[in-house]
């Protein structure tokens, strides 16, 4: 790590962008369980200050990070260095990405400890890999056993899906499917418009759920499907919109029928970066 002194001897913009990488591996490292130097956190907040002579929201990010140094709060320090690093990005013009967030290991997810309902879900044409991922990720913490994807639907090793995934595409088994093959399958019902209204549809024990296109809907070939089986439901809504993302519409739907079971114990559903 760049000692102080060195630090010292740079031009202030050079200065604060390598103090956002330093903060940003400090991150890291306090996410893998490694504490950082709390002397050499002081001082680099110390010389932030020092460095720009901000009296607002950077010198307010300064003195909290040092306040919880000086409190010793484990559970505060990742946030106030987070905290710092995002001010000081702003401070520089600099846009945050997703790639800025820590995911953790995915590889080290535990498939065996997923609670398996007998759940199938279909991606019917869904062009977005992030949208695919998201809904990977979601499919995992309820359960789902598979996901079926149709030949027109964003492969799920895109690293795009995957990324959002975070891990989810090797925990949850999944293949390709073509839509006609719903027609022999049981209890399937379409997330699509027109439909039964969430709190009054009748989920089944297991079944397969329809997802359809972001543009398009659910096709005709997967529609017919739904409607010769359990038919549709529909999320109400009031807004101007009227519409909401697919991954979220899919996400509520899933809560809702997760709880149709009145499953005890859930696992935590905490939501996370």
């Amino acid at each position: 790590m760049i000692r102080l002194e060195k630090l010292k001897t740079l031009g202030k913009k050079t200065l604060l962008r390598k103090t956002v990488l330093l903060l940003r591996q400090m991150e890291l490292d306090e996410a893998s369980g490694i504490f950082p130097d709390t002397d050499y956190l002081a001082g680099l907040a110390e010389l932030v200050e020092n460095v720009t002579g901000d009296t607002g929201a950077l010198n307010r990010a300064c003195e909290n990070l040092k306040t919880t140094l000086r409190e010793g709060d484990p559970r505060r320090l990742a946030r106030s260095i987070y905290l710092l690093r995002s001010v000081l990005q702003e401070y520089l013009g600099v846009s945050a990405g997703d790639w800025d967030f820590y995911h953790g290991d995915s590889a080290k997810l535990d498939a065996s400890r997923r609670i398996i309902l007998p759940w199938r879900v279909y991606l019917d044409d869904l062009r977005s890999p992030f949208n695919v991922g998201s809904i990977f990720r979601t499919a995992d913490s309820f359960g789902v056993e598979k996901i079926l994807i149709s030949p027109l639907t964003a492969d799920p090793l895109h690293r795009r899906a995957v990324r959002t995934a975070m891990g989810c595409t090797e925990t949850l088994a999944w293949e390709t499917a073509r839509p006609e093959t719903l027609l022999k399958a049981p209890g399937v019902f379409a997330l699509e418009l027109g439909g039964v209204p969430l709190e009054e549809f009748s989920f089944p024990p297991a079944g397969t759920m329809i997802i359809g296109s972001e543009e398009l809907g659910v096709g005709p070939e997967a529609l017919e499907a739904a409607d010769k089986s359990l038919g549709r439901v529909s999320i109400p809504m009031q807004g101007t919109k009227g519409s909401l993302n697919v991954s979220v519409a899919f996400g509520i739907v899933m809560h809702a029928w997760w709880s149709s079971l009145n499953i005890k114990k859930p696992r935590n559903l905490r939501p996370r970066s």
